[in-house]
Formats: structure tokens, C-alpha cells, sequence
């Protein structure tokens, strides 16, 4: 059960020594050979099989863990084992805006993976400058992994805006980025037609160009050949 901020542990005492186990537990440290001076969880007494849990870790974190076992005779340490933690980086995608009109626009991110950290904020923001961020404009849409879609508004036409989805969590905020750009009525039909011939050039080349360089670009350079010229 290890994530970016916890891990469970088993142990087993078969023999007390002849001395009854008045605790028992596990200890951990990011340094070799830790002891109950240090961080531990009691977790009863006696012999037999337990569990302990270890909580506010640091992701992308290894770890030193022993159980340890009290009776008249002192702490008794068993061997040593180790893990990491999961680093709470989140995986996620972000689909080419669709809807774009001249002031707004649709924006579908996926997080498929909290990196073993709960995605406590999540959604998309937006700049006429590169790599914004949630200083900046923005809208949350929820928590939690899975699909999401947030309306963009307010923006300018012939515009180019760069969008990020972005993902929160123990470890910080995540984000992926992508490009988008406003139009007016006209270049909104011709979008649709160019993307239907240039979706992987467009693709590929993650920038939307025909709106970098205006309506002007569209009336003079509107063949098919021209579709992923840029400067």
C-alpha cells in the first residue's frame, strides 16, 4: 500500500524470548538502522502478526524500516527493508481545444495517474504569454483522476492564447500544455475544413498557425499544401 505520502508494514513476532512483549511496532527514517527514538508506530503487544501504518512521508522518498519488539530484557530490532515512496507526479493529457469561437473555447484534459497522491485541484489556465499558470486566468473543474472539460471565456479575438491543464497535489502542481487561438465567424468555418485535411501536422507540430499569423494567412495561403506553413 505504498503511495506518495504513506506505506503499510507487516510483522511477525514467533517467539518473546521467554519475556512477554509489552509493545511492539515499526520504526522508519530515511537513514539506515532506525530506532523508536525516532519516528515509529506502536501497534500493540504480545507475539504474533501486526500492522502498522506510515504516514507523512515525502514523495519520491526512500525509506529505512524495522519492527521492533519491547520486553524486560530491552528493544529487540528486526532486519532492515527498505522502499520508496511514489513521486506524486501526475500523468495527464490535453486534447487540441475544440469550440473555439472569437472570445471562447473548450479544453479536455485525462489524468490518468495521481502519481500516489490524491489530485486535490485540478483544471485549466490560460495567457497570451507561454506557460501560464494558476497566478494567471484560470478555472478549476474538480478533483480527483479522470476526464475533464472547462469552458475558456473572455478572450480576444484573432488571439493566440497558450493553455495548460494543470493537476494538484502533496507534491506540488503539475501541468501540460497546449496551444490555442481565437477567430472570428469566417475563420472558424475554414478552421474546420483545414483541420480535417492537417490534423497530424497540427498535431505534430502543437501550435495552431493559421491563427498565429492571422485571417491574412488564410486568404493567401489557403490551399492544402499551404496548411503547416509558418515562418
Amino acid at each position: 500500500n505504498i503511495t506518495a505520502t504513506s506505506a503499510s508494514c507487516s510483522a511477525n513476532i514467533t517467539n518473546d524470548g521467554g519475556a512477554t512483549v509489552t509493545e511492539r511496532g515499526i520504526c522508519w527514517s530515511t537513514t539506515q538502522s532506525p530506532t523508536t527514538s525516532g519516528t515509529h508506530e506502536r501497534a500493540g503487544s504480545g507475539t504474533g502478526s501486526f500492522s502498522a501504518a506510515m504516514t507523512g512521508l515525502t514523495p519520491g522518498t526512500t525509506y529505512y524500516v524495522r519492527a521492533y519488539a519491547v520486553n524486560a530484557a530491552g528493544t529487540h530490532y528486526s532486519s532492515q527493508v527498505t522502499f520508496s515512496t511514489l513521486s506524486g507526479s501526475v500523468v495527464f493529457t490535453i486534447s487540441n481545444p475544440t469550440n473555439i469561437t472569437a472570445t471562447s473555447a473548450s479544453c479536455t484534459a485525462n489524468i490518468t495517474n495521481d502519481g500516489g497522491a490524491t489530485v486535490t485541484a485540478r483544471g485549466v489556465c490560460w495567457s497570451t504569454a507561454q506557460y501560464p499558470t494558476v497566478s494567471g486566468s484560470h478555472s478549476a473543474a474538480g478533483t480527483g483522476t479522470g476526464s475533464f472539460t472547462v469552458s475558456v471565456s473572455g478572450l480576444s479575438p484573432a488571439t493566440t492564447y497558450y493553455v495548460r491543464a494543470y493537476a494538484t497535489n502533496i507534491a506540488g502542481t503539475s501541468k501540460f500544455h497546449n496551444d490555442i487561438g481565437t477567430a472570428d465567424g469566417n475563420d472558424w468555418r475554414r478552421e474546420q475544413y483545414y483541420r480535417q485535411y492537417c490534423n497530424m501536422q497540427w498535431q505534430c507540430d502543437k501550435h495552431w498557425w493559421i491563427y498565429r499569423y492571422g485571417k491574412r494567412i488564410l486568404l493567401e495561403y489557403g490551399t492544402i499544401s499551404h496548411c503547416i506553413w509558418k515562418s
